[in-house]
C-alpha cells in the first residue's frame, strides 16, 4: 500500500474513533442503552441518570395515587363528589344565562341601531330633539344653533329620551354578558383546581371555594342554578328555564 494511502486511512480511523467516543459520551450522559460496551467512563453519570428516572417514576406514582388515597375516605369522597356536582350545576346555569343574555344584548343593540338609523342627521350623524326642545347628538351634547340649520329632519324620528333609554339598555345588556363571561372563566379555573391530582383540594378548600363562587355568581346565574340544583333535580328535569328578565 502506498504511504500516502496508509496515512489517509490512519486519519480516517482517528476521525471515526473520535466520533464514536463522542456518541458513547452523549449516550451515557442521556442514560441511553445502546447494546455496546461503553468506551467512555466518566464517574457514575449513567447510574445517576437512571436513579433520577427511577425517582421520577416513583414520584409520578405517588402523585397519581394521592387523590385516589384521599377518595378512600367516604366523608372526603362525598364532599369531593358534591363539589363536582355543584360545579356541574353552576357551569350549566352559566352557559344558559350567557346564551339568554347574549340574545337579549343582540336585541337591545339592534333596537339602538334602528333608532339611530331613523333619527334626523347632521353631517351624516344622528341628532335628536329632547322633551324640552333642545337639539342634541347621540351623546346628549347640545347642537349649536348655527349648526342646527343644517339638520336634515326626518318625519317620525325618535326623540332623545327614547334613544337614550335604548342606549342605556344596550350598554346594560352588554355588561351583563361580560359579567357572565368573567364568571364562566372563574368556574373554569375552579374546575381545573378541583381535578388537580398533583395537589388535591382539602374539604375546607372546597367549602371556601364553593362559598366564593356562590357569592360571585351573577344574579341570573344564581336563579337558574337554584332551580337546577342537584337536590331538586328530580323535580325540575322537565322544567324549561324561563328567559331572564334583564
Amino acid at each position: 500500500m502506498p504511504f500516502d494511502d496508509f496515512e489517509h486511512l490512519e486519519r480516517l480511523s482517528a476521525v471515526f474513533h473520535r466520533a464514536q467516543v463522542l456518541e458513547d459520551l452523549n449516550n451515557d450522559m442521556a442514560g441511553r442503552e445502546t447494546g455496546r460496551i461503553r468506551r467512555v467512563v466518566h464517574d457514575d453519570v449513567g447510574e445517576r441518570v437512571e436513579e433520577r428516572k427511577r425517582q421520577q417514576r416513583q414520584d409520578n406514582f405517588l402523585i397519581e395515587t394521592a387523590l385516589d388515597t384521599m377518595l378512600r375516605d367516604p366523608v372526603y369522597r362525598a364532599r369531593y363528589e358534591a363539589f363536582g356536582a355543584f360545579l356541574d350545576t353552576y357551569e350549566t346555569a352559566t352557559q344558559t344565562a350567557l346564551e339568554q343574555a347574549t340574545e337579549l344584548s343582540d336585541a337591545a343593540q339592534a333596537t339602538l341601531t334602528t333608532l339611530s338609523e331613523a333619527a334626523s342627521t347632521l353631517d351624516g350623524q344622528p341628532v335628536f330633539v329632547t322633551e324640552d326642545a333642545r337639539i342634541v347628538d347621540a351623546d346628549g351634547r347640545e347642537i349649536d344653533t348655527t349648526d342646527a340649520e343644517r339638520v336634515i329632519w326626518r318625519e317620525g324620528a325618535p326623540g332623545y329620551e327614547e334613544y337614550a333609554a335604548a342606549k342605556d339598555a344596550a350598554e346594560d345588556a352588554k355588561r351583563v354578558v361580560e359579567d357572565i363571561e368573567a364568571y364562566q372563566a372563574e368556574l373554569e379555573a375552579a374546575r381545573q383546581r378541583w381535578v388537580d391530582k398533583d395537589d388535591p383540594m382539602t374539604k375546607d378548600e372546597m367549602d371556601a371555594l364553593e362559598d366564593q363562587l356562590k357569592r360571585d355568581a351573577p344574579d341570573f346565574v344564581s336563579k337558574i342554578a337554584e332551580t337546577n340544583a342537584p337536590t331538586q333535580q328530580s323535580e325540575v328535569n322537565a322544567v324549561d328555564v324561563k328567559p331572564l328578565n334583564l
